[in-house]
């Protein structure tokens, strides 16, 4: 007997051959968010010289900003002196209410927004008053 093209029947020409995918490239990968992209690039490890002791190790971006903002605030350059003091003032606290963790999120991303602005205020723009906190800021989806 021949075998018969219908309904839930294709022809053997236009099946999947054995091992081959009907989806070869999968399914497209989610684009990456600001925060994600922000946090890869500020924690990913870079390999720098220690001239100490003259080794390589590796050190993650974050580490070596905050020892050049030291550096500089122990050279007496007065911006990054009081930015470090600042910080140092402020973190115990901004740690201990982050491990609060407050019922409303929104609350709390105000808060650590405000006490980040009062740190680096020269460097950050002011958010407008009302306005939703970025991660939720998208473009409406197209039907």
């Amino acid at each position: 007997m021949a075998y018969e093209v219908g309904y839930g029947r294709p022809p053997k020409r236009t099946q999947f051959k054995p091992g081959q995918s009907g989806n070869p490239k999968g399914r497209p990968r989610r684009r990456a968010s600001i925060e994600v992209l922000l946090k890869e690039s500020l924690f990913q490890q870079v390999t720098v010289m220690d001239e100490k002791r003259g080794v390589r190790r590796k050190v993650s971006l974050v580490k070596i900003i905050f020892q050049k903002v030291a550096q500089k605030a122990a050279l007496g350059d007065p911006k990054p002196l009081m930015q470090v003091l600042r910080m140092m003032n402020m973190l115990p606290g901004l740690i201990a209410r982050a491990e609060a963790q407050p019922e409303n999120k929104e609350e709390r991303l105000r808060e650590l927004d405000a006490k980040l602005a009062e740190i680096f205020g020269e460097y950050v723009e002011p958010e407008p008053e009302g306005a939703p906190p970025p991660t939720q800021q998208r473009p409406p989806r197209k039907a």
